[in-house]
């Protein structure tokens, strides 16, 4: 958490870009592809961010040329920046609204969880809207303008693994868990972004019952 409160007051950002997003990606290139962070400053990171602020343009650039490093690359990025939004997001959710999810009844506590983690997506970017559904231990989450999914060609794997890992993440530390998979990608053919929420239990019963 210190990590993105130090990087987020030294930039600025516009068009509707959170600086949560900004700091993800960062750190995601940084865990995985450490030699190329120097490239990837241009845009992400001061002096080039200082006085100025941070639009479309550069981060559809920084997004562009990560899909040029190859799947396996793009998608260890994603998932790292995905968690990281995850943690970091969870820590800028207030306190009491922590302490109110975490006194439901487990059932209610997903429910509750995953429609809180709607605002990651918001975070992320303004312009992207999300939508939650859960019945019986199975959600979805659908992406209106996933700004990963804005390409003009039709890609070869999936863009918004960073929202699956970011819900993932996030609903795991409301000590739920999780599973969270792209089901549709619109960036790759699909119709929309669409998450497959699965619930496979609650971390403070395994607990308890492995004290028993």
């Amino acid at each position: 958490m210190l990590r993105y409160q130090k990087f987020r007051s030294s930039i600025m950002v516009d068009a509707g870009i959170g600086r949560l997003l900004i700091a993800s990606l960062h750190q995601g290139i940084s865990d995985v592809i450490p030699a190329r962070l120097p490239f990837y400053e241009n845009w992400l990171t001061p002096p080039g961010l200082r006085g100025s602020k941070f639009g479309l343009a550069p981060l559809h650039a920084v997004l562009s040329f990560l899909r040029l490093e190859g799947q396996t690359s793009y998608d260890q990025i994603m998932a790292l920046a995905g968690q990281y939004t995850g943690d970091w997001g969870f820590g800028e959710v207030s306190a009491v609204e922590r302490a109110l999810v975490h006194s439901t009844p487990p059932w209610l506590r997903a429910r509750l969880a995953l429609r809180l983690s709607r605002r990651l997506v918001k975070h992320t970017f303004k312009g992207s809207k999300a939508t939650v559904r859960m019945r019986k231990g199975a959600g979805t989450m659908n992406i209106r303008a996933s700004i990963f999914c804005a390409v003009r060609e039709t890609a070869a794997f999936p863009m918004c693994g960073f929202y699956s890992a970011a819900v993932e993440r996030f609903l795991q530390r409301f000590d739920i868990d999780a599973q969270v998979d792209v089901s549709e990608c619109k960036a790759s053919g699909g119709n929309a972004c669409t998450m497959a929420v699965t619930i496979r239990g609650h971390r403070a019963e395994e607990r308890a019952a492995e004290a028993a």
